[in-house]
């Protein structure tokens, strides 16, 4: 079990409706900045950080880039936030590490709707879980073969 990846317009809908029932407005995804603290994250292909360098992190899929509406990859990112700037709105500190490396489903806030927003790490919300893919728990039985993984 990981934290949730949104792939479509349809699974962000219905983890809406499971937030609402839960009358919950803010959950943790997997959504991921590719900083400093993730290696291999200084690759070309991560730059700039603020476009293309988020990721899933339960897949280590790239979410897509984040100015781009219509390709593709589903895209979630609000227009808006606390600074009424698009988001991903955070920065990468100089000692390379991102300001706000995490993302968050937030309901609303900005009146925004159901969307992404970047923040810090360490703010407290509900999370969502979805299975693994079947790789990953394949591996995971590999590396712990004393331990019965269903």
């Amino acid at each position: 079990m990981d934290l949730i990846s949104i792939e479509s317009q349809s699974e962000q809908n219905g983890l809406g409706g499971v937030m609402k029932s839960g009358n919950v407005r803010e959950v943790w995804t997997s959504g991921r900045l590719c900083d400093k603290e993730v290696d291999g994250c200084e690759q070309p292909r991560f730059q700039p950080y603020n476009i293309r360098g988020w990721f899933w992190a339960a897949t280590l899929q790239g979410m897509g880039e984040t100015n781009v509406f219509n390709g593709r990859r589903f895209n979630g990112w609000s227009n808006t936030g606390p600074l009424q700037k698009a988001q991903p709105d955070g920065i990468l500190k100089a000692d390379g590490f991102g300001e706000q490396a995490c993302t968050a489903l937030l309901d609303n806030f900005f009146n925004d709707g159901l969307s992404w927003h970047d923040t810090k790490c360490n703010d407290r919300r509900h999370i969502i879980c979805e299975d693994l893919p079947v790789g990953n728990i394949n591996f995971v039985r590999q590396q712990n073969p004393g331990v019965t993984i269903p």
